[in-house]
């Protein structure tokens, strides 16, 4: 099994492949997170990369598992162009909203905060996911991610996040 860091900046992005001769290509591939979508933040020398770029440098041609794990536009946003280009199985995410939002877009943004903005870009990038998840068919287990998972060669013991915490967020969105 290998876990790589992608350096996204000040976000997450994490891939995680292991041999399993079962899957596509003889490979188990788990993404989580997709960093930042802002452009800027990849400029210039400072060694970032976007997730998109980072996969199709290592030849990944599809994603098993994909995971959301929290909605903050340096986790949730890098996910788009990575739908954009490379087919995904099966999403896991932290928090469930009611389809009526999946695509709904919140504006405008050029009136808000840096900070503000940044929310509410990765409230809307969510929508837009659970949005193309939808109609891609691409599924959800256990309804939006199981607490255990067990491939021939891999074990994953999901720890997060908290049940209340979730319930809460859940109901906000519902």
């Amino acid at each position: 099994m290998d876990i790589t860091f992608i350096n996204v900046g000040y976000g997450e992005a994490i891939l995680v492949t292991c041999d399993d001769p079962e899957r596509e290509d003889g490979q188990f591939i788990m993404l989580i997170d997709g960093g930042s979508a802002i452009s800027s933040e990849y400029e210039g020398n400072s060694g970032r990369i976007e997730a998109y770029r980072f996969l199709q440098r290592k030849g990944i041609r599809h994603i098993d598992v994909l995971v959301s794990s929290h909605v903050h536009e340096d986790h949730t946003s890098g996910l788009i162009p990575v739908l954009d280009r490379i087919p995904v199985r099966e999403l896991w995410t932290s928090i469930r909203i009611a389809p009526e939002f999946y695509g709904k877009h919140t504006g405008p943004l050029s009136e808000l905060t840096e900070t503000n903005r940044k929310a509410l870009t990765a409230i809307n990038d969510y929508c837009l996911i659970m949005k193309l998840f939808k109609d891609r068919k691409i599924s959800f287990p256990d309804g939006i991610r199981p607490e255990y998972f067990h491939t021939g060669y891999l074990s994953i013991d999901v720890l997060g996040p908290e049940k209340t915490y979730k319930q809460n967020m859940e109901k906000i969105l519902a």
